[in-house]
């Protein structure tokens, strides 16, 4: 069921410009279905194609992608990286090269 709510979203939103009717049924299908990457892709396109609503798109990307098993481990790798990226920055780096 979350796949036929899923595509008819799409459709209206799409196809026919019926933004509203679209978003409630992309929140229906996501009630039914809170972890379906496809989906939480989908409708994180929808929120910022349609609805300039970066926070819930780029929620929705994240969501998806923990979700979706091929992206997840990519996912995973990245904020490792960026976390050990943070904890091996000089706090005075910053300051030096404002001074300059």
């Amino acid at each position: 069921q979350p796949d036929v709510l899923h595509m008819l979203a799409r459709v209206l939103s799409e196809g026919k410009g019926l933004h509203d009717e679209a978003e409630k049924l992309y929140k229906q299908a996501l009630t039914i279905a809170p972890d379906y990457h496809e989906l939480l892709y989908s409708y994180g396109s929808f929120c910022m194609d349609f609805r300039d609503d970066e926070t819930t798109a780029a929620e929705c990307y994240h969501k998806g992608m923990m979700c979706d098993p091929v992206m997840r481990p990519y996912l995973e790798a990245a904020e490792r990286e960026e976390q050990e990226g943070a904890d091996d920055e000089d706090p005075n780096q910053n300051q030096n090269s404002i001074q300059l």
